[in-house]
């Protein structure tokens, strides 16, 4: 845990100076790195990795279920550059602080799973490739 500590001064009249002080403990994030905050409490904690293969404009499986702390390797075998994206089209929502990522052929990228519940990702130029994902404690 972290704790955070504020010094605030203030002019007053006269030439002098008061000092305020404040601690307080806590973790102080921005919803951005919250999912980094996450990420980091599953180091340690066994996983198993997830591969979400997108060959042919397919992908290898629809669903994938995980567990909390699993990975999700996605990985693009087409010729065709994917942007791999999160949530549902147009409106693509961040999940462990990633809300998109492009994809070359034979490249693919890594994302621990946090957040419990169920999500999409897909190809934002191509709807249909693409997974839903459910992540369980």
């Amino acid at each position: 845990m972290k704790k955070i500590a504020l010094l605030i001064a203030v002019a007053v009249a006269g030439g002098g100076v008061v000092a305020f002080t404040a601690s307080t403990a806590g973790s102080y994030l921005s919803k951005n790195r919250a999912g980094t905050a996450s990420a980091m409490s599953c180091q340690g904690r066994p996983h198993q990795i997830h591969q979400l293969t997108i060959q042919n404009d397919k992908p290898n499986a629809s669903r994938i279920a995980a567990k909390r702390c699993d990975i999700l390797k996605i990985t693009n075998y087409d010729e065709r550059l994917r942007n791999m994206s999160f949530g549902v089209h147009n409106q693509h929502k961040a999940y462990n602080g990633v809300t998109e990522k492009m994809l070359a052929k034979n490249q693919s990228f890594s994302i621990t799973l946090t957040e419990t519940g169920s999500f999409l990702v897909h190809d934002h130029q191509q709807q249909a490739v693409g997974s839903t994902f459910t992540v369980s404690n």
